[in-house]
């Protein structure tokens, strides 16, 4: 993002000055990243439909690990990126005191940031009960396993189990591990991976369309780079 501004002196005469701002945004590019590793993931499942278990299975935990982290960022980042924006997306009046409240705001989830977005711009708060909502709850539960993770011998699983029946039925496993349950390496999929991607794209997508937000991410402009 880029912001130009300038500024006239008379008593200079015929002299202007110029400053030339950038900023970056991650929402977006996180999700082509994600996209981008989910695509690899299905290379390499492809490539090794049948085959006993190898060397192969790094790069495909690797890749898949890094969709799933990347597609969980892109929704802390996207409402990050709304707040930065504050005078466009909020009515003047509210705008003022955000900047006030700002060590608050960043204290909040990121459900809660997306709340106050529309709460302040006199929407209804997100659906909790809805499946776009649960699907990326459950890809920030999967986020939040993996980044503190716990190891459970096979024989002792506890917290792996509870997480595999949160799992169940919302990708197919890989044929690996699948029958040990989801978690921890029978999620490490093609069909998780493209979950994790097209989950947070729809929440996204439904979030601005709640927000009455048209436009405020050109999503056909990214559309080839966001295949998973």
């Amino acid at each position: 993002m880029v912001e130009l501004t300038a500024a006239f002196d008379e008593g200079a005469g015929l002299s202007m000055q110029a400053s030339l701002s950038t900023r970056e945004n991650h929402g977006v590019p996180y999700l082509m990243g994600a996209a981008r590793f989910s695509r690899r993931v299905g290379e390499v499942e492809i490539a090794n439909s049948g085959q006993p278990f190898g060397n192969f299975w790094e790069e495909m935990r690797d890749c898949a690990t890094a969709c799933v982290l990347m597609s969980d960022a892109a929704i802390e980042s996207y409402a990050n990126e709304l707040f930065s924006d504050a005078e466009k997306i909020f009515p003047p009046e509210f705008v003022a005191g955000l900047d006030l409240l700002k060590a608050d705001v960043e204290k909040k989830n990121v459900f809660e940031k997306l709340d106050l977005v529309l709460v302040l711009r006199g929407r209804d708060k997100l659906d909790r009960g809805s499946s776009s909502f649960q699907a990326v709850k459950m890809l920030g539960l999967l986020r939040n396993e993996l980044t503190h993770f716990k190891p459970e011998w096979s024989h002792k699983k506890q917290r792996h189990l509870v997480v595999s029946e949160k799992l169940r039925g919302l990708f197919t496993l890989n044929p690996w591990f699948g029958r040990e349950g989801a978690f921890p390496s029978a999620w490490v999929s093609h069909s998780c991976t493209i979950w994790a991607v097209t989950s947070a794209i729809k929440f996204l997508q439904e979030f601005e369309d709640l927000a009455d937000l048209p436009g405020r991410t050109p999503w056909p402009a990214f559309q080839d780079r966001l295949i998973p």
